[in-house]
C-alpha cells in the first residue's frame, strides 16, 4: 500500500502557501505555488554547463522551500491516511473473521490481502473527490490559528523567506558572473564602464587593471572577467541586482528588471532583511 504516492500533490491543489501579514498567527494562506515545472522546462534550453549547474542549484533550493511550506499540510494528510488505515484494518479483521481464527496459519495473509483490497478501493473513491482536501484545509486553518503553534509555524515561514531570497541572490550573481566569463566582449566591456574611475584596493577600476592583479592570473583574464568584476557589484539587494544587469546587458536587461518588480522580489528582500536584522520583538510588531 503506497501511502506516499497516494498523497495529493500541489499539481492538484489550486493554491500554495504564502505569508499573510494580516493574520496575527502567521497563518499560511494560499496563492500561486512555486512553478517548478516551468523552471524544469526552461532548464532544457540551458546548454552552458556552468549556468546549468547554477540553475539546478536554484531549482533544488526552490524545492526545499516548497517542501518546507507544505510540511504542516503534509503532516495532516499523513494523519488522515493513518486514521483511514486504522478504520480499514478494523473492517478487514471483521470481514476475514480474523479474531476467531487464532492459530490459523493463513489468517494473517488473508487479512493483509483484504486490507490491501479495501485500501485500493478507498483510494479509487478518494481520487478526484474534494472531500478529503476540504477536510485537510479545514484542519490546517484550525492548526495555523493555534496560539501554541505560533512560534514553530512562524519559524517555518521565516526560514522559507530567507531561503527564497538567498536562492534568488545566488542565482543572480552566478548567472551574471558566468555570462561575463563567457562573453567578456561586449558584456565585460560594458560592466567596466560602470566602475569607479578611482584606483581601488583590489587593483581594478574603470580606467586600469593593476599589473599585480594580472600577474596573479597569469596575465590572462579570459574566462575570469566575470569572476573579477562580480565583486565590484552588489548582488545582495534587488536594486543592486538590477544595477549590475543594466551595467553589463544594457537595454537587454529590461525584461529582468521588469521581472524583479513584477514578481515582487524587492518585497521578499525587505521581509528577509526584517527577519534577519531586527530583534524578535520588532518582527512580531511587523506581523512576522
Amino acid at each position: 500500500m503506497g501511502n506516499v504516492e497516494a498523497l495529493p500533490t500541489r499539481k492538484s491543489q489550486p493554491r500554495g502557501p504564502i505569508l499573510n501579514d494580516s493574520n496575527p498567527h502567521h497563518a499560511l494562506q494560499y496563492s500561486e505555488p512555486i512553478r517548478l515545472a516551468e523552471l524544469s522546462e526552461a532548464l532544457k534550453r540551458v546548454r552552458n554547463p556552468a549556468l546549468r549547474s547554477a540553475v539546478l542549484s536554484f531549482q533544488a533550493s526552490l524545492e526545499d522551500v516548497q517542501g518546507l511550506l507544505q510540511f504542516p499540510e503534509v503532516m495532516i494528510y499523513v494523519e488522515e491516511y493513518s486514521s483511514l488505515k486504522t478504520a480499514l484494518l478494523a473492517r478487514a479483521i471483521v470481514n476475514t473473521k480474523y479474531h476467531h481464527r487464532s492459530g490459523d496459519p493463513g489468517a494473517d495473509r488473508e487479512m493483509a490481502l483484504e486490507l490491501d483490497r479495501l485500501y485500493d478501493a478507498e483510494m479509487k473513491k478518494l481520487k478526484g473527490n474534494p472531500e478529503l482536501p476540504r477536510r485537510v484545509q479545514f484542519k490546517l486553518g484550525h492548526l495555523l490559528t493555534s496560539s501554541s503553534l505560533e512560534r514553530p509555524l512562524g519559524s517555518i515561514l521565516k526560514l522559507s523567506v530567507v531561503s527564497l531570497w538567498t536562492a534568488a541572490e545566488c542565482l543572480a550573481k552566478d548567472a551574471w558572473e558566468i555570462a561575463l566569463n563567457e562573453l567578456p566582449v561586449p558584456l565585460g566591456q560594458r560592466a567596466f564602464s560602470a566602475l569607479s574611475e578611482n584606483s581601488e584596493p583590489d587593483g581594478i577600476s574603470k580606467r586600469h587593471v593593476e599589473v599585480g592583479l594580472l600577474a596573479r592570473h597569469g596575465f590572462d583574464l579570459r574566462g575570469k572577467l566575470g569572476t573579477l568584476l562580480a565583486e565590484k557589484f552588489d548582488f545582495t539587494s534587488a536594486s543592486g541586482i538590477q544595477k549590475a544587469y543594466k551595467a553589463a546587458f544594457g537595454a537587454e536587461a529590461e525584461p529582468l528588471v521588469h521581472a524583479i518588480t513584477q514578481h515582487k522580489l524587492e518585497e521578499v528582500e525587505w521581509v528577509r532583511n526584517l527577519i534577519s536584522h531586527l530583534p524578535p520583538v520588532c518582527c512580531s510588531a511587523c506581523g512576522l
